[in-house]
């Protein structure tokens, strides 16, 4: 009997981590607009992003990976800067800052990273964690994340 064989998806990936692909499939350096367009993946184009900086804690499988910073927050994901270096698809979990907690913020949440980027990376919930912005807004606010 013939061992079974199991085919293997390949991924296309840039040249390097620094590039995009064109539309015609050439590489080209990474824009503001590809940054846009990563962060608008995760607001799933039904609620605002709030910008917000908050200091948050990052962990992968139980253990402290580092510190991140957010720059917006919806109620799908957040955009964080950071010096980690996270992977596509890869599961990590945010711990929240202790002072937005009591405002109907979860005190932790497992995301997906959906985009990477030096410095920088999308997270993605899987589920509406936050059901109403003004929470967002409120626990910012009162954390004194303000805007970048």
């Amino acid at each position: 009997m013939a061992p079974l064989t199991v085919p293997v998806q390949r991924q296309i990936r840039p040249a390097s981590a620094h590039q995009g692909v064109s539309p015609d499939g050439t590489a080209r350096p990474f824009s503001e607009a590809d940054h846009s367009a990563g962060c608008a993946l995760m607001e799933h184009r039904r609620d605002p992003r709030i910008a917000c900086s908050l200091d948050v804690a990052l962990y992968r499988r139980g253990v402290y990976a580092g510190p991140a910073v957010t720059l917006n927050v919806s109620p799908d994901g957040l955009c964080i800067r950071t010096e980690l270096e996270l992977r596509r698809n890869e599961m990590v979990e945010v711990v929240f800052p202790e002072q937005v907690r009591a405002e109907g913020w979860p005190p932790r949440e497992h995301a997906l990273v959906t985009h990477v980027e030096p410095g920088h990376a999308g997270l993605w919930f899987g589920e509406r964690v936050f059901r109403d912005v003004a929470v967002i807004e409120r626990g910012c606010h009162d954390s004194h994340g303000h805007p970048d």
